[in-house]
């Protein structure tokens, strides 16, 4: 829900403002608070595709050229400048570009001394996470293998604790990739959020940098300001399967987006249960459906729904 998907950038929304292969000025959030990617005025803008290669599954996605485009979010007391914070889960919808050995970032938030980011180099994508002053647990990260144009649905799951004992879960197409231990809270974090470059960000040399430009394409983004349970994971990775056709290696809960089954690929939502403690029972996608209160869900019991793209003729009843 926007309540709690604070930050929520859909490239499929910006089609009543920019045609296909305008510059895109201002990418507006769809998540709970009124705080838009916008765009720098000393660097070139990226590019909203509405058709061809650089769409995925059909819709939309901000390409990137790999030089001198990003987006800002700027400073914000929901993402880097409040807090502090021991939950978050931070999920990307992107492609890779032919270059996947140049440092290239698809998001960093925070700056030289606290943060969060995730960036391509050397054919992995690495997730990073540090606090270096105050709760002082260093700079982390977790790195994982991926191919050049290529899907990807990437998630990033923090909880801290106050004793340094917490985590980051990091997943690759709902598989999981690794795990950060050792975690504490991260604190306020300044220097603008930035997708699709470095503005001063930590990597895993424990060196600072900037600009490491992103070349490819960003279909969605979207930041909770909690950690997702598994359960509430999985199903959002359904949704993001579902809809740009991405195979999920774990869990993939959903058949009937496929042609076969009759390309279900739309809004999907959906609740269930992977044992007692994770469990979602309250579900409304951007469709006209909601479930709630589901009773005797067991544990790996889902139920999803999404539609075709057809017409929705609702008739009333003849009396």
């Amino acid at each position: 829900t926007q309540s709690t998907n604070t930050f929520w950038y859909r490239a499929d929304q910006l089609v009543d403002v920019y045609s296909d292969g305008d510059a895109v000025t201002t990418w507006t959030n769809q998540g709970g608070i009124n705080k838009h990617a916008y765009h720098n005025s000393n660097h070139k803008r990226p590019l909203l595709f509405t058709s061809g290669a650089h769409t995925i599954n059909g819709y939309q996605a901000l390409s990137f050229n790999g030089s001198n485009d990003f987006l800002t979010i700027a400073n914000n007391s929901s993402m880097n400048v409040g807090g502090s914070w021991t939950t978050r889960t931070i999920s990307m919808v992107f492609r890779s570009g032919p270059d996947i050995q140049s440092r290239q970032f698809l998001f960093e938030e925070g700056g030289g001394v606290r943060g969060l980011n995730m960036y391509i180099y050397q054919g992995n994508l690495y997730f990073g996470a540090w606090n270096k002053a105050q709760s002082h647990w260093g700079f982390f990260y977790v790195a994982t293998p991926i191919d050049a144009n290529e899907e990807y649905i990437a998630n990033l799951v923090f909880a801290g604790t106050d004793g340094e004992t917490g985590t980051v879960e990091c997943y690759l197409n709902e598989q999981h990739v690794g795990t950060m231990n050792n975690v504490g809270r991260l604190h306020a974090h300044s220097g603008n959020n930035r997708i699709g470059c470095s503005g001063n960000s930590h990597v895993e040399t424990g060196s600072i940098g900037s600009g490491y430009y992103f070349q490819g394409d960003i279909a969605e983004f979207v930041v909770h300001d909690y950690q997702l349970n598994s359960a509430e994971r999985i199903v959002l990775n359904n949704y993001f399967s579902a809809k740009y056709a991405i195979a999920l290696d774990d869990n993939d809960n959903f058949p009937d987006d496929d042609s076969g089954s009759g390309n279900f690929d739309h809004e999907l939502a959906g609740f269930g249960s992977t044992d007692a403690n994770n469990a979602m029972d309250d579900a409304q996608g951007n469709g006209i459906v909601r479930m709630l209160n589901s009773e005797d869900l067991n544990e790996g019991e889902f139920g999803l729904w999404a539609h075709n793209g057809q017409t929705n003729n609702q008739h009333q009843p003849t009396i």
